[in-house]
């Protein structure tokens, strides 16, 4: 295994996954096998219609010697969505202050996550969770959380590349050879793996016009050998609602408009009007102030 100078899994220090979906720990299987992290799951991983895939998880922990913490498979994806569209922040600032007691009691010092990329909301609000739960920890003990994210959805090596600060596995054969295994019997995220990894896309949707350019930019820069390097951002201070993508306007607009067009779902969730008002409930708890109100009552 080579390691960069700031690689997490080389100095101690107790670490902590934090993900939205169970299946995400595979993007960072091999630095999961070294360092061997808790692993807090929002979602059991059901989406509309489909079975929850808590269980495949269990198993790619075990097998890699992680341990699933307090929140695993807290809610089904749909009661996210529900929550979002009905503004209940409440839900997102009471996991907040749990997350924050949990990283407390389990004597964490660093946590990872999923990176806000504007791909799909639950990702990215799981993001904003995180880092008021960080924020909360550093309120309360004067302990400052090394907090880093990291891409599911663009080649990891590019942010190294690029001069981010942060923390670098590359995965030696064995090592890579074991994660593509691990990845491929996976069952439910089968069509997921072969998307990044092959560039095979079996969703009519995502072959829109309207969005099969941002869709080929994304899995273009894919293949086998992205999965090689697991990078690590390290995130120099809380930001709640960081927009990550070029375009000001969330990819999950732009999908949410044509699974609605296709029948599948009543509404579109917006960053403005949806995600908003949880990043400003969040930042009230991290700074210990009142509730925010919502949209309705201001």
């Amino acid at each position: 295994m080579l390691r960069h100078p700031l690689d997490p899994s080389s100095s101690g220090g107790r670490s902590a996954l934090v993900i939205a979906h169970p299946g995400h720990e595979l993007a960072v299987h091999g630095w999961m096998e070294i360092a061997r992290p808790h692993v807090f799951v929002l979602t059991d991983g059901s989406g509309a219609g489909s079975v929850p895939r808590l269980g495949s998880t269990s198993k790619v922990l075990q097998a890699a010697g992680a341990t699933p913490g307090s929140v695993f498979g807290r809610m089904p994806e749909q009661a996210v969505y529900r929550a979002l569209i009905g503004k209940d922040t409440g839900i997102f600032t009471a996991l907040a202050e749990e997350l924050a007691e949990a990283l407390i009691k389990g004597g964490f010092d660093r946590v990872y996550g999923d990176m806000e990329e504007g791909f799909n909301p639950v990702h990215d609000t799981w993001r904003m969770v995180l880092d008021a739960a960080v924020a909360i920890v550093k309120r309360k003990t004067g302990h400052q959380l090394e907090n880093y994210d990291f891409s599911l959805f663009r080649r990891q090596d590019t942010f190294h590349s690029a001069g981010q600060q942060g923390a670098r596995v590359e995965l030696e054969s064995e090592a890579f050879m074991r994660k593509l295994k691990v990845a491929r019997a996976y069952p439910e995220l089968a069509p997921e793996v072969l998307a990044a990894t092959e560039g095979i896309v079996d969703n009519p949707i995502l072959n829109d016009p309207k969005i099969r350019d941002q869709v080929k930019k994304i899995l273009g820069s894919l293949g086998l050998d992205a999965f090689r390097v697991e990078y690590f951002r390290r995130l120099p201070s809380t930001k709640l609602l960081q927009q990550a993508l070029d375009s000001d306007r969330p990819f999950y607009e732009a999908y949410g408009e044509l699974l609605v067009a296709a029948g599948q779902y009543r509404g579109v969730l917006r960053r403005d009007l949806h995600l908003a008002p949880v990043a400003e409930a969040l930042r009230c708890v991290a700074e210990a102030k009142g509730p925010a109100s919502t949209a309705e009552e201001s």
